[in-house]
């Protein structure tokens, strides 16, 4: 134990001497991500992480671009970031992960504890902690000025750790070890389960707004998800999804006033037993335009609720505040929307054939009618008996 902590402190005393080294050409912000050795695709992050910064350096960003790496990453690999980059790298000592023996670990996040090294780089105001899955297509420096933690909810109620922005705090690093020691909490045994459970408030703080006088913000902050959106939604063009609030008015008395209207413009003319002996010749219209209808209806069951019902920014159903976070009411309104899309459309469909199936049977009853009594004039309607 003794010696396992002395390397830490040899490591950390490490990572000083290089940021404030960083930190000479007077920059006072950093993009930093992180490489550790061990996994089936460690070459695949490597590559991830040169394409990552690279999008960073076109973009021309005013900060540094950082690499905490593991001491085991292969000394090539260092140099390429290095020389061919522009990439400052900090090497440091792996960060021991006490969730291993927990029952749902996953082996490849084991080392994802270094990315709380982000904290000792002490030079920088702030850092935007990265991983190497992303991709930047504009500059994101305004994030430099957001508070002393914000992050992305890609998740309704668990932030995401693969883009947040820190204030560096060796102060604030010594407790997250501490807190490693004594076992905190940690849902999923990587650093997002413990960040989540360090910084437990997040979901109830403010949206992070840029302010317009360039000055930085204080306490932590939620960021738009635009921050990290994923590429499907990129590709897709979609920014947001759909909610289903309480849109304060009955739906079964609307479709009950609506049937009922149809039904009385669409049947013949009658009088309690009394049948129409001559055909109306509107009715083939009516069918006509009820076929036309339904085409319509079934076009608008999977349009009309994307412009009733209000949308957010969140990639998964949200409720209307963060007081009432739960998992399970999403998955409720979101078959909820499935539902009311892909099922309304067959039972208007089916309503409809019913109705026209109705109307043929009394068009042909009716030009039955009128052939038995076409030898005497009769009136308007007769009796059916």
């Amino acid at each position: 134990m003794g010696e396992r902590r002395e390397r830490f402190w040899r490591a950390a005393a490490a990572v000083l001497v290089l940021s404030f080294a960083a930190a000479e050409g007077g920059r006072r912000h950093a993009y930093a991500a992180m490489m550790y050795m061990g996994t089936p695709r460690d070459y695949e992050f490597y590559v991830a992480t040169r394409v990552m910064m690279r999008s960073l350096a076109r973009l021309g960003v005013d900060a540094d671009l950082v690499v905490i790496a593991s001491a085991d990453v292969p000394f090539q690999w260092v140099q390429t970031l290095k020389e061919e980059d522009g990439v400052k790298v900090v090497t440091v000592e792996n960060l021991h992960n006490p969730y291993e023996e927990q029952g749902n670990f996953n082996p490849r996040f084991k080392l994802t504890m270094n990315k709380l090294y982000a904290w000792t780089l002490a030079s920088y105001d702030r850092v935007v902690m990265l991983d190497s899955d992303n991709l930047f297509l504009h500059r994101t420096d305004e994030l430099f000025q957001c508070g002393d933690f914000c992050a992305a909810f890609i998740n309704p109620c668990v932030f995401h750790t693969g883009l947040f922005v820190l204030r560096p705090s060796i102060a604030v690093f010594k407790d997250m070890l501490h807190e490693l020691q004594i076992g905190r909490e940690n849902p999923d045994g990587a650093d997002q389960g413990f960040l989540v459970s360090y910084f437990p408030d997040l979901l109830d703080r403010p949206m992070f707004h840029p302010p317009a006088n360039g000055t930085k913000l204080e306490g932590t902050y939620r960021l738009p998800l635009g921050y990290q959106m994923d590429a499907s939604y990129y590709y897709d063009g979609i920014s947001s999804v759909v909610s289903v609030p309480d849109l304060k008015f009955r739906w079964n008395a609307v479709m009950y006033l609506g049937i009922a209207a149809i039904t009385r413009l669409a049947r013949p003319r009658r009088v309690k037993l009394c049948y129409n002996r001559r055909p109306d010749k509107s009715i083939p219209f009516v069918r006509a335009m009820l076929k036309v209808a339904a085409l319509w209806s079934m076009f608008a069951a999977h349009t009309i609720p994307f412009f009733l019902i209000p949308r957010t920014v969140h990639p998964l159903l949200v409720s209307a505040g963060p007081s009432t976070c739960s998992e399970q009411l999403h998955l409720v309104r979101a078959l909820a929307v499935f539902g009311y899309a892909f099922c309304c459309a067959p039972v208007v469909w089916a309503s409809l054939a019913k109705v026209l199936y109705s109307l043929h049977g009394l068009h042909e009853r009716e030009t039955f009618f009128t052939r038995l009594g076409e030898s005497t004039p009769l009136s308007d309607s007769s009796k059916l008996y």
